[in-house]
């Protein structure tokens, strides 16, 4: 399984194409989106990617600064998901 963490605002161009090679080739795949890399969840091209994936939590700390007054699209969590996700995954992509 593979484990997605998300905290640059641009990482969508990669992130996407990454993401359908998995949906394609039947590989699982969970996300985290931290930092100010929680903007990707407002990008509707993402929204196929992140339905697909198995569990999709972004940083509730990072979500209230960078997106204030949103209702977040995914489950909210903490860097202790994050942990918590890292510890059971074969592969960590950082973008």
């Amino acid at each position: 399984m593979v484990l997605f963490v998300i905290s640059h605002q641009n990482a969508s161009k990669v992130f996407e194409p990454l993401a359908m090679s998995c949906i394609r080739q039947n590989i699982s795949y969970e996300c985290f989106f931290t930092g100010i890399g929680v903007k990707n969840l407002n990008e509707s091209a993402l929204e196929y990617v992140i339905q697909s994936a198995q569990k999709s939590i972004v940083c509730h700390q990072s979500w209230e600064i960078h997106c204030q007054n949103n209702k977040s699209p995914v489950e909210e969590g903490s860097q202790t998901n994050l942990s918590e996700m890292i510890a059971k995954h074969d592969r960590v992509i950082s973008l």
